[in-house]
């Protein structure tokens, strides 16, 4: 379990715009992950290592299954583009800019591959708005698109061959690290 010294706390608080929303939000994260971890050990206490980690690949495994039988063919084949602005204004002092640009492209071939494409999204920024994501990353989003299907998780078990990302580095949707960011739990994009 990871520690985290009052120093640390303290810093991470008053490097916030809004400490008092940050602290219960850490608070809330902290001990959701305890619960989290408690119920976890209680399982595997009850049915036993080995029967929980089948359990949770063959869950994975359903849900691959279902993006690549189920979501990815309900898709037609062609190019879909999207385009939104974050507002910026007033976040870094620094950076005189108002928005942030989100270019992205989805493609679908008839093979239901798919590349998710985000060339022309703005340069990373210097506050908290850049998000790096990787190709299981946009697949899960893409995913919840279709509710009643079980394909979230399966996405992010382990890069598709089904799905590929395109962007530059240094863009807020793949910065350059270190970077402040806004989705640090996402692993890193591979570059094509």
């Amino acid at each position: 379990m990871v520690f985290v010294t009052e120093a640390l706390y303290e810093t991470i608080l008053n490097n916030s715009r809004f400490p008092d929303d940050l602290q219960g939000d850490i608070d809330a994260f902290i001990n959701a992950c305890k619960i989290g971890a408690q119920r976890v050990e209680e399982v595997i206490a009850r049915y036993g290592r080995p029967t929980v980690e089948e359990t949770w690949q063959m869950l994975l495994n359903r849900c691959a299954r279902d993006l690549r039988d189920v979501v990815l063919p309900m898709i037609p084949d062609g190019t879909y583009e999207f385009e939104d602005f974050c507002e910026y204004e007033d976040v870094q002092p620094l950076e005189p800019r108002r928005f942030i640009r989100l270019r992205a492209k989805l493609i679908k071939t008839h093979l239901d591959k798919v590349v998710f494409d985000f060339t022309g999204t703005d340069e990373q920024v210097i506050g908290s708005l850049n998000w790096p994501g990787n190709e299981s990353y946009y697949a899960k989003s893409l995913s919840t698109l279709f509710e009643r299907f079980r394909a979230r998780h399966g996405c992010q078990r382990r890069r598709q061959p089904s799905h590929r990302m395109r962007c530059s580095e240094g863009d807020s949707a793949q910065p350059a690290l270190p970077s402040s960011l806004w989705l640090a739990y996402v692993p890193a994009a591979s570059h094509s």
